[in-house]
């Protein structure tokens, strides 16, 4: 049985999630895909991802051309995508495209 999709949720400031182009429920998504049982932070950014199922997307995060696998948590503050160099000593990069690819349930240190 699949699970609903994405709701925006609205309060007395207005909308607590943002999407321009993409599926999602919170944060800041852009032209991304978003899988079931993903929590994207208010505070986090995600751009141009395919973020799969149950993942988790701390606080602070800022995500860039990449694509999370299943059942990854992102700890807090973490940026992906925006300094190539280190991204490739953690994860595969794309030589083409310079999409970074994060395992199913890779494990950050």
């Amino acid at each position: 049985m699949a699970t609903p999709p994405a709701k925006f949720v609205f309060n007395e400031d207005g909308p607590r999630g943002q999407a321009v182009d993409s599926i999602i429920g919170g944060g800041k998504v852009q032209e991304s895909l978003i899988g079931q049982e993903v929590l994207i932070d208010n505070a986090a950014e995600v751009n141009g991802s395919l973020i799969m199922d149950r993942v988790k997307i701390n606080k602070d995060c800022k995500i860039k051309m990449a694509i999370i696998d299943k059942d990854v948590e992102v700890p807090p503050g973490t940026e992906i995508g925006y300094d190539l160099k280190q991204d490739k000593k953690r994860f595969f990069v794309d030589k083409e495209s310079g999409v970074i690819v994060i395992p199913k349930g890779y494990k950050f240190p």
